[in-house]
């Protein structure tokens, strides 16, 4: 085997989770992962692995090799897929997004987009915290505007409201506010970030901003958490369009207070400036906005 198969080897052992599995995997019988294994260890004179018969764990060393593996790896999957304009796109793809944008709209676009390039493999990070894309190493994330740092370029998906939502039960039992300042007399649901929960809603009156610092009795750091309770009666919500887009039509949910909701917000497909997108990149940042758009209409 050649040293870019190895270290290939060596990644999937890392994501796979076992030798056996990678064997299984690549339909090669298990000793030959080993001496793959044993080889990359001769070659860079420390061992990587430590296994025993009930588990497998990778040293100091092999932690730091990975990192290395995987950027060597992928610059090279990368020269040949910029060289290759015309072949099949292949490669991994690393993408991260909000928790509520990521289940509910990103894995039927995957599934289709995997279904046209089944060379390609996508690994899926969600939160609603603000990830470094730099040093985890994601190929974009998929973020709501303005960009503010000059280290990325942004590419428009969409352009979605915010709108203020609840249960029908809730708003019979509760009353809907008139008036954003309404809101500080309802249970509002806030979204929770690192040493800042969102408790302060922005709205608009004519040329007028303001906001209303709104509180309740659930606070979560996953927007997901949030429409659920929303969903279930507990409170009210303050939320992208496209995250309710399907509850609304389903009548899960009922917005309030339209007049008011703050100017339109983008959702950008975010990635480094300093390297042009591989062909893979770039080709599923336009299905996910061609069909995201066709999803909305």
């Amino acid at each position: 085997m050649d040293r870019i198969e190895l270290m290939q080897i060596y990644l999937d052992i890392n994501d796979i989770g076992s030798l056996a599995g990678v064997a299984r995997q690549r339909n090669i019988a298990p000793s030959a992962v080993t001496q793959a294994l044993q080889q990359l260890e001769h070659l860079v004179g420390t061992n990587l692995i430590v296994r025993t018969t009930r588990r497998m764990s990778f040293t100091p060393e092999g932690e730091q090799f990975l990192e290395h593996c995987r950027f060597i790896v992928d610059e090279f999957e990368n020269a040949i897929d910029h060289l290759n304009q015309q072949g099949p796109l292949r490669g991994t793809i690393r993408l991260t997004t909000t928790n509520d944008f990521g289940r509910m709209r990103l894995p039927g676009l995957i599934d289709a987009f995997l279904e046209q390039h089944p060379q390609v493999k996508v690994e899926l990070h969600l939160s609603d915290g603000l990830v470094d894309l730099v040093a985890e190493r994601f190929d974009f994330a998929i973020r709501t505007g303005p960009l503010v740092d000059s280290r990325f370029k942004a590419r428009l998906l969409a352009s979605q409201r915010r709108l203020v939502c609840a249960s029908p039960r809730y708003w019979q039992k509760w009353g809907k506010p008139v008036h954003p300042r309404d809101l500080k007399e309802h249970n509002c649901l806030v979204l929770a970030r690192p040493h800042s929960p969102q408790s302060e809603w922005h709205f608009v009156d004519g040329n007028r901003s303001f906001t209303v610092k709104v509180s309740g009795n659930r606070v979560a750091n996953d927007g997901g958490a949030l429409r659920q309770w929303a969903i279930r009666g507990a409170g009210v919500v303050l939320k992208s369009q496209i995250d309710v887009h399907d509850d609304l039509k389903a009548e899960r949910l009922q917005s309030v207070l339209s007049e008011y909701t703050d100017k339109p917000i983008n959702i950008y497909a975010v990635y480094p400036a300093l390297h042009r997108p591989p062909r893979r990149v770039s080709a599923l940042i336009d299905f996910i906005t061609t069909h995201i758009n066709i999803e909305l209409a």
